[in-house]
């Protein structure tokens, strides 16, 4: 053989070797981490779980499948995933306006919703959610390309993503028969054991012709879903029905992943828990095909997912002032219980827990030895052993909302008796081994979700309450300065009398902001204030029963209130009843304005108020929702530009 030739062959081979130890070395560490464990499969710290071996299994897959898996990898090399963007051969990346897209708990970590956008096309479904509509938008202009029924009568829409050319739509089968029995009246109102979870994959690359292409389910209810790295991660929620149980076929009690049922090394149980499953599903998005499943035993539905783990929590009935926290680490799909720990009460949301450098955080309202309810922060390590903790904070209060933000946790209580007020903690986690409480207000009501706004600031979103009864009012926004952890300060607060209930708090996937301009949406119900302003004898015929602004003031401590609602922009009327969705700003000078009001209509549901979505994409929002398709307006003085009816 020539030297030539040598060369021309050594080279692929080295290139190949390269890039297979690219990917092996983190894999080779991962499986280090996770799946060196004793042959009991319990890890470290495991403890009251039943006996269960996975790690022979393991190695038997890997070497089983050594040559596949060399492909997958090179496979995946070749494959750029890009979070819900358009097929660089349609858009130009330069060219593509800059969008919002759907408010994720975990950055990096894609999230579905029943609206979705990669910034050139917008997808979403009728009332029942089982058409599709698909339209193509362009500086304010919308073109509809489809309408289809893709699901039949028994499925129950709940989410979509945006995947490349295919849309993936997710929710709940309630098969009408199982396969042990049938699908009695009972269930109709209530819960179906032979419900299941289905993944839908519909490829949309020729616009006038949507193509369902496959259907994997999974037993129970949907409960959410999480796209990293091109593997679409999917919970749903099992429930054992005693009498079913009694029929003894294994089908009727543990749950099954594409048709297969899990294996004992797959699930994970725990004494005197809830008789339920949290199932796992892991699906590669390019080839539809499943790459691993696991159920926990008892398992809650609101796991929390970070980049690299999924963590869910664990009730025991017998001891209920405890939760065990359980650590499934994942890679490349692949699924694996790593540890366990336990921490008193419980969580609030996932947004009460946050991975960051190694260490687990999280808060969380228990009960003492003296039956008194207090509320604690924890520290741990990625063994979930404790590393440190503040408890007995805040007596006789719980939990409302959290957020993390690198090295400070932001969280706030509300007192549930005798007094009603809204403490905001911060707390400084610098040094893990010894955090530290920085500061802490009390104000009246409370935030029910947080979300990072601007630079150094902290926009709450909650409600006023009565100080003596505890009544909610309305709907109330605050700003915090949070420039100095170790000074916080109340920037302003508004009540919104005409408004009592806002999407964002039983919903955040709802909640739009636009960093560019500061502006942030969500869906409203401007109903029950009438009865406020009715108390106050203010004539509701009158067009001008709604006057923030001779209501608004600047308190002893510097912070502008306003105590009537915010500030209207000169187009913007409220109705006294309506469902809507609002379009917000805030200023330091001004305080919180709405710079938009898009009424529904009077004929709309709450479940469309719920869906109600706004998008903006370069200078135009789309306001979407089930009642009334899309609309779009421009940002500067919120004109209607362009409408799909």
């Amino acid at each position: 053989m020539e030297k030539g030739n040598k060369k021309k062959i050594v080279l692929p081979i080295a290139l190949g070797v390269a890039v297979l130890l690219f990917f092996l070395i983190p894999y080779v560490a991962y499986l280090h981490e996770y799946g060196n464990k004793d042959n009991s499969g319990n890890g470290p710290g495991r403890k009251n779980k039943a006996e269960v071996s996975y790690t022979n299994e393991i190695y038997k897959k890997i070497y089983k499948n050594i040559e596949e898996y060399e492909d997958y990898l090179y496979e995946q090399s070749q494959i750029v995933y890009e979070a819900e963007t358009t097929d660089s051969s349609e858009v130009a990346a330069d060219s593509a306006p800059s969008y919002t897209d759907t408010n994720v708990r975990t950055e990096g970590v894609m999230e579905p919703d029943v609206v979705k956008t990669d910034g050139e096309y917008i997808y979403r479904t009728n009332k029942e959610g089982r058409v599709l509509f698909a339209y193509r938008v362009k500086d304010g202009e919308i073109e509809k390309l489809f309408e289809e029924k893709i699901l039949e009568d028994y499925y129950y829409f709940k989410d979509l993503y945006i995947y490349g050319d295919k849309i993936i739509m997710m929710g709940t089968y309630n098969t009408p028969t199982g396969d042990y029995g049938q699908y009695n009246d009972e269930f109709i109102y209530g819960y179906n054991p032979y419900s299941e979870t289905f993944i839908t994959f519909i490829d949309v690359s020729d616009k006038s012709n949507p193509v369902v292409e496959k259907t994997i389910y999974q037993s129970g209810d949907y409960c959410s879903s999480r796209i990293m790295d091109g593997v679409i991660y999917t919970f749903s929620w099992f429930r054992n029905e005693p009498d079913i149980i009694k029929q003894k076929k294994i089908g009727t009690y543990i749950p099954a992943v594409d048709g297969e049922i899990l294996r004992p090394d797959d699930l994970v149980v725990y004494d005197d828990t809830r008789c339920d499953f949290l199932v796992i599903s892991s699906i590669n998005a390019e080839n539809q095909a499943v790459v691993d499943k696991k159920a926990i035993f008892g398992g809650s539905t609101v796991p929390y997912v970070s980049e690299n783990a999924i963590y869910d929590t664990v009730w025991g009935w017998k001891n209920s002032n405890d939760t065990t926290l359980v650590k499934i680490a994942m890679y490349a799909g692949d699924l694996k219980f790593a540890c366990e720990g336990t921490f008193p009460g419980n969580l609030l949301n996932d947004y009460s827990i946050d991975e960051y450098e190694g260490n687990l955080r999280l808060v969380t309202s228990y009960m003492n030895d003296q039956n008194e309810r207090r509320n604690a922060l924890y520290v741990f390590d990625k063994n979930l052993e404790k590393v440190s903790t503040i408890k007995e904070l805040a007596p006789q209060e719980t939990i409302r909302s959290a957020r993390f933000m690198g090295d400070i946790a932001y969280f706030v209580t509300y007192r549930v008796q005798d007094y009603f007020y809204d403490p905001l903690f911060a707390v400084d986690l610098s040094d893990p081994e010894n955090p530290e409480i920085t500061d802490y207000m009390k104000l009246p009501g409370f935030s029910g979700y947080l979300h990072p706004y601007g630079e150094n600031k902290l926009l709450g979103i909650g409600y006023d309450t009565d100080e003596d009864t505890g009544r909610m009012n309305c709907v109330k926004f605050s700003m915090f300065d949070i420039t100095d952890p170790f000074d916080i300060k109340e920037e302003a607060t508004c009540n919104f009398r005409a408004c009592q209930s806002i999407n964002v708090l039983s919903d955040r996937n709802s909640f739009m902001y636009n960093p560019a301009d500061g502006t942030f949406g969500m869906g409203a119900t401007i109903s029950n204030g009438v009865l406020y302003y009715s108390e106050a004898g203010v004539d509701m015929s009158s067009a001008d029963w709604y006057t923030p602004e001779d209501n608004t003031e600047t308190n002893d401590n510097g912070a502008l209130i306003q105590d009537e609602g915010p500030a209207l922009a000169e187009s913007v009327k409220l109705s006294d009843y309506s469902f809507s969705y609002l379009v917000m700003d805030y200023d330091e000078e001004q305080g919180f304005s709405i710079k938009f009001n898009y009424d529904l209509g009077k004929n709309a549901s709450p479940t469309e108020l719920r869906n109600a979505r706004g998008i903006v994409i370069g200078d135009y929002i789309y306001i979407v929702d089930s009642h009334n398709g899309v609309e779009s307006f421009d940002t500067e003085n919120y004109e209607l530009v362009d409408t799909s009816i």
